[in-house]
């Protein structure tokens, strides 16, 4: 389970939110799958407290197991509760070129968007953003 600022954090009620997403409201079987691996990740016990978190402090560092969701969901997390707003960008970094644009895609996959619109990437020499670009 991820921890939050210098506490473990007990398991709590799942947050509704992650089911009322405009993207899962498509019954393919890809997106519904994608729908239940988000729900079972520890990650998403928290994202109320998390976004909580994030509000209350500049800087936060977030620990969790390889798998728990930190890479894919937070920013996901924050983009729903508005950290976005006003022109503002959620970034995420990744040490290898793979690593960020297999984030980027699988972000996109699961926010029901084209990548490069609001979900993209940029690597050395490709650029795969645009101006509606938030995370």
């Amino acid at each position: 389970m991820p921890s939050v600022a210098e506490g473990e954090v007990s398991n709590s009620t799942h947050n509704p939110k992650l089911h009322s997403k405009p993207f899962f409201n498509d019954s393919s079987s890809r997106r519904q799958k994608i729908l239940q691996q988000r729900k079972s990740l520890p990650i998403a016990s928290v994202e109320k407290r998390l976004v909580e978190e994030v509000r209350k402090n500049d800087i936060l560092i977030i620990v969790g197991e390889t798998g728990s969701g930190k890479t894919t969901q937070l920013p996901q997390f924050l983009f729903h509760a508005g950290f976005c707003r006003d022109g503002k960008l959620i970034g995420v970094t990744q040490p290898r070129r793979v690593a960020a644009v297999t984030v980027a895609k699988r972000v996109a996959e699961e926010s029901g968007v084209e990548l490069g619109q609001r979900v993209g990437y940029s690597i050395r020499f490709d650029d795969r953003t645009s101006t509606s670009t938030r995370i």
